[in-house]
């Protein structure tokens, strides 16, 4: 910014006082005392304006000369642009990071076929370990299970909502192979180095090295910020997403005459055998032989043999592994760098009058013996007279050094800083009350409205900085209907500032259903939750705080159960309403008691709710029953969120099917049983085969029988299916054209030339073998609220609660509400703790499913109507 200098403010000061005095001032020479007091005054200003101008860094630095990023809302760039995994090169990241056995992995979306309508969420994931451990893969089936556990818990840890890991985890085995090779080197070169550099590039060629990186490799090699920082935070460095090679399934020689070709020395490759099997299993991986003992691999020069000494060799292969070792630790992606600057002191301040002239006796601690009580007057007039300029020169200086808090997420604090003239020579004697003197400033200086007024606006400003808008509705209504309980708005806010980094980061991370801890909460409904203002545990047994008060009301008299709390009164058998009536003051009436003494009265239901000897003891329990409420709601807001996709069949159960729907909507073919998944997956794959290569109807049919259902066409009308393995002769001829006919529109489907029809519909066996569509458990979830406490009774509170779900939630997750009462919410948690619980280590599957069907009865039969 540009600095006003003295001359400048001289020259506007004196125009403004011509304009303002006219005649009755019209000497403006230096000696005039007038003028004097204006340059004073001016050359004061400047020096605000020159600290004002310090670095940024300065302005917030501390006495320690450092940034604190907490008095700030700021954020380190490890905290504020990271992420939950999202994609699958995400979660790769991630379990290669946090798991030293992991070597690579591959996760790959649940697929069946290319049926977009199947399973989805789920992800299969294939393990490599090192090639040091693959010995123990082959021999130690407690070590793959106990690396299956770890990497399925890496994965719960973070997995985003609606998403899975699905089983088996597949461990891969190796499968060793040989290199033998006939290679030519240049003259002049180590040969136990080329041959040390040979191995190391085919055993890169086969396992291709995955190194961490730290930011200044990343920044030399072209990533920005953004990119660097998008993803998980990884613990070792930096993993970018091409260094992430997929699986080796085949071993093409030309690769590997390649790798030995680009290595420094070699001229070329005379012969390579590689000793590879015709049909490698699935699960399995190449682990190349380093066998340098008896090489299989030989160097020539000009055609002889080149005779390698196995001790040199032996030291260069431990020197590169070494440093291949070091290379693949990059760094920490944390920054632990901090702001600094230099500390200014800004808000200290120096008096203006000693600026003045000695002649003016303004800093004489003591006046001379020949001063006149005129002159005496005089001074103390003009002292006292620039003590208004002081005061704000002061105070300004005071708000500048209170900048490096003053963004801080508190709701603490004034937001209008002041300080006294305590450096003012003879200050005392100008004061009236010099003990009362900074009291009395600081009222003046920002009333508590004011500070709250501007607490929120700054607290709203850091808030938009990361995007974020709220709406004080929630706070709002809990302060109308829980009074002194509730939290305060500003408390609210700063709670939602001082999380938003890890709100931020977690928004769409699900639960750890395998956690120790127990807890179900996560980082949408924390989101969600902090958004609606609800306090305390995010996910905890809602209906508690009501059958704890029921359990209470034993109906004996109010006065010796608690009257001062309000437990114990007869609240039994109210409607849910009493939840919202019952915390307002005129809801209840002491009426006096035919046979002495007072009757409590809920006016809303007129039920007796106690006897009492005096109105004051009456009184007392109304008071503690509007607080006990207050407290019962708010220990009973809260929500629970069932992922759909945890509530599947096994995919090795018998629960799965399917039906394939023709332009016109009806169904051509149907499974005959219920299969697994995979199998399912196979027969429609049998299904899509015959269309693809139009295969014979006699084959075709064959092909089908015993695995579906097909709609002949002399039974359209009726829709009946029959197995082609069950056919008469008489019905062959017609099932040919049916089978052209069906194979066709299984090429539509194969061309997708039409979104809707012809369609797969896949199928769940649900509870009592109802058939759910397989959709249902495709990235939807079910929020179970309560529908009892004061706030979610407002019908307009429960709309705006539904909308934030559907802001916040990922676009692409289906969203179901149910609003429950207080029985049918006591049903769902019994059901929901046993089937969390079923999911932890040691869970029986088979509990877990019955678990799981019976939450799956509660949502079926319960939709979105309130309960």
């Amino acid at each position: 910014m540009n600095r006003p200098d003295f001359a400048a403010l001289r020259q506007e000061g004196v125009a403004l006082v011509q304009a303002l005095t006219g005649t009755t001032w019209t000497d403006y020479n230096l000696h005039d005392p007038g003028v004097t007091i204006l340059e004073a005054l001016c050359y004061a200003l400047t020096d605000l304006s020159y600290r004002t101008d310090f670095p940024i860094t300065d302005i917030l630095a501390g006495p320690d000369g450092r940034v604190q990023p907490g008095d700030n809302t700021f954020f380190s760039k490890s905290e504020i642009l990271v992420s939950n995994p999202v994609t699958a090169l995400d979660y790769r990241k991630l379990i290669i990071d946090q798991l030293e056995e992991v070597y690579n992995v591959w996760l790959e979306p649940l697929a069946c076929n290319g049926v977009t309508e199947s399973l989805q969420g789920l992800y299969r994931c294939t393990v490599q370990v090192h090639k040091e451990l693959a010995p123990q893969v082959l021999s130690s089936p407690s070590f793959v299970a106990a690396l299956s556990e770890r990497v399925r818990r890496c994965f719960v840890a973070h997995r985003n909502v609606c998403e899975d890991i699905s089983d088996p985890i597949v461990v891969l085995k190796p499968v060793g192979v040989t290199v033998k090779a006939d290679v030519e080197v240049t003259a002049g070169v180590t040969p136990e180095e080329v041959l040390s550099n040979i191995y190391s590039a085919l055993s890169a060629a086969f396992c291709p090295p995955l190194p961490f990186y730290s930011e200044e490799m990343m920044r030399a090699a072209g990533y920005t910020v953004e990119e660097m920082y998008a993803g998980p935070l990884l613990a070792h460095g930096f993993l970018p997403d091409d260094a992430l090679s997929e699986r080796l399934r085949t071993i093409d020689p030309s690769d590997l005459i390649k790798a030995i070709s680009d290595v420094e020395g070699v001229t070329y490759v005379r012969s390579i055998y590689v000793n590879t099997l015709d049909d490698v299993p699935l699960d399995t991986f190449f682990l190349f032989k380093d066998n340098r003992t008896d090489s299989p691999i030989h160097l020539f020069r000009d055609g002889y043999a080149v005779p390698i000494t196995e001790a040199i060799f032996n030291d260069y292969h431990t020197v590169r592994k070494q440093s291949a070792r070091q290379a693949a630790l990059g760094g920490s992606s944390v920054s632990s760098e901090l702001l600094s600057g230099t500390y200014r002191n800004l808000a200290e301040y120096v008096s203006v009058q000693y600026l003045f002239p000695t002649l003016y006796g303004l800093v004489e601690e003591r006046f001379r013996s020949d001063t006149s009580p005129a002159e005496k007057g005089q001074i103390k007039q003009l002292k006292a007279y620039l003590l208004f300029f002081e005061q704000v020169l002061a105070n300004y200086l005071a708000q500048l050094g209170s900048l490096r808090t003053f963004f801080s997420p508190s709701a603490l604090g004034g937001t209008h800083a002041s300080q006294p003239l305590t450096g003012v020579p003879g200050i005392r004697t100008l004061l009236v009350d010099p003990a009362g003197y900074s009291a009395v400033l600081d009222g003046y200086t920002e009333s508590p409205e004011q500070q709250k007024a501007r607490k929120h606006k700054i607290l709203d400003h850091l808030l938009a900085r990361f995007n974020e808008t709220v709406s004080l509705y929630p706070v709002q209504q809990a302060a109308a209907l829980y009074g002194a309980s509730a939290e305060d708005a500003l408390t609210w806010k700063a709670r939602l500032l001082q999380n938003i980094a890890v709100s931020g980061r977690d928004r769409n991370r699900g639960f750890d259903y395998l956690g120790q801890e127990g807890g179900l909460s996560s980082g949408l409904g924390e989101k969600v939750a902090d958004l609606l203002a609800i306090r305390g545990n995010r996910v905890h047994d809602l209906s508690a705080p009501v059958r704890q008060l029921l359990s209470e009301a034993g109906g004996g008299a109010g006065s010796r159960v608690g009257a001062d709390t309000g437990r114990g009164l007869r609240v039994t058998g109210q409607k849910m309403d009493f939840f919202r009536t019952g915390l307002e003051a005129g809801s209840y009436s002491v009426i006096p008691s035919a046979g002495g003494g007072y009757d409590l009265h809920f006016v809303p239901s007129g039920q007796v709710l106690g006897h009492f000897d005096t109105t004051a003891s009456a009184q007392k329990a109304i008071q503690g029953m509007v607080r006990t409420l207050q407290q019962i709601n708010i220990d009973s807001e809260g929500f629970h969120v069932v992922e759909h996709i945890l509530l599947r069949p096994a995919l090795d159960s018998l629960s799965y099917g399917f039906r394939f729907y023709d332009m016109d909507q009806r169904v051509l073919l149907q499974h005959l049983q219920w299969t697994t998944f995979n199998d399912r997956a196979g027969i429609i794959s049998t299904l899509l085969d015959a269309a693809r290569t139009s295969k014979p109807s006699a084959q075709g049919l064959a092909d089908w029988s015993g695995q579906c259902r097909m709609l002949l066409d002399q039974y359209k009308s009726s829709g009946w299916l029959v197995d082609p393995g069950t056919l008469r002769p008489q019905d062959k001829q017609q099932a040919d054209a049916s089978y052209n006919e069906i194979c066709q529109t299984l090429s539509q489907f194969i061309n997708r030339r039409v979104q809707s029809f012809p369609r797969f519909n896949m199928l769940v066996r649900g509870p009592g073998d109802q058939l759910l569509d397989e959709p249902f458990f495709n990235f939807t979830m079910t929020v179970v609220l309560p529908a009892w406490p004061a706030r979610f009774q407002d019908p307009n509170f429960k709309d705006f609660v539904e909308a934030v779900f559907r802001v916040h939630t990922p676009a692409h997750i289906r969203l179901r509400f149910i609003w429950a009462g207080i029985k049918r919410m006591t049903v769902f948690e019994q059901l929901y703790g046993r089937w969390a619980e079923t999911l932890r280590v040691g869970g029986s599957e088979t509990e877990r499913l019955q678990w799981a069907e019976r939450i799956l009865s509660f949502l079926l039969g319960n939709q979105s109507s309130s309960l």
